[in-house]
Order: C-alpha cells, then structure tokens, then sequence
C-alpha cells in the first residue's frame, strides 16, 4: 500500500500505527509473546513419537490395514510436524530466531525429507503461480507516485 499521499492519508497512518504500537505493548505486558518451553518440548516429542509408532506399525504388521493404520498415523505425525516447522518459520517457537531456524531445519530434513530453503523460497513462487493461473495477476498492482 502506498501511504505516501495527502496529509489526511499519513494522519490515518499515523494514527493506525501508533494504536497498533499500544497493543503490541500491551500485549508483550501480558506475556502473550513470552515462549512456553514445556509445551514445544512436549509438541517435539509428540511429533517423535507419533511418527516413530506409525512406522513401528507399517514395518512391523504385513497385514493390508495395519499398514494403512500406520501410515495415516504417520501422516498425522507429519501435519503436526508441518503446525511446528510453521510457528519455527515466524521464530515463535523459542524466541531466538536462530534456535527457531535450526529447529526448523532439522525437522524439514529430518521429517519431511526436503531442504528448508526449497520450501521457505519456493513456498511464494507456488502461491503467485496458483493466484496467476486462477484469477490472471499476482497481486493488484498500487501506482506509487512520489
């Protein structure tokens, strides 16, 4: 958005900005931003476990309905896995980046047998791709004069 513009705009701006600034404070006073150390311990051992016991079950079971039993508990590890690589990307999981980045990379290699990188680049590259195909644009375009 350009918020260049008349003196009206850049009040609004202005304004908008300096209430979302208070709620950011008030919020951080509440400690809504402050990481729960117990629970993403207690969310990495449950994608661990999760994943390990559904391939415990397909390895273990040569029966046709023990394997699809593992395999959809595998894949329940796995959209667990996808919610924790999720909230390391935004870097709320520990409240240090580079803890979240590491975490993240370990568990899109380890998990999801991909690199880190190929998703957080080509993420983008898919959503623009599917926004031109269905509707013919990427995003409206705003004129920015100055």
């Amino acid at each position: 958005m350009y918020f260049g513009g008349d003196a009206k705009s850049r009040k609004r701006y202005k304004e908008m900005t300096e209430d979302f600034r208070k709620l950011h404070e008030e919020a951080e006073k509440e400690g809504l931003f402050k990481p729960v150390y117990f629970r993403n311990a207690l969310v990495v051992l449950e994608v661990t476990l999760t994943m390990m016991f559904g391939g415990w079950i397909v390895m273990s079971n040569e029966g046709f309905l023990m394997k699809c039993l593992g395999s959809i508990i595998v894949g329940l590890g796995m959209g667990r896995m996808g919610l924790l690589q999720h909230e390391c990307g935004h870097n709320s999981v520990s409240g240090d980046p580079k803890t979240d980045k590491m975490l993240q990379n370990i568990f899109y290699g380890k998990g999801g047998g991909c690199f880190s990188l190929f998703i957080m680049r080509g993420c983008g590259f898919y959503i623009y791709t599917l926004r031109r195909i269905l509707h013919g644009d990427v995003w409206p375009v705003v004129d920015k004069k100055t």
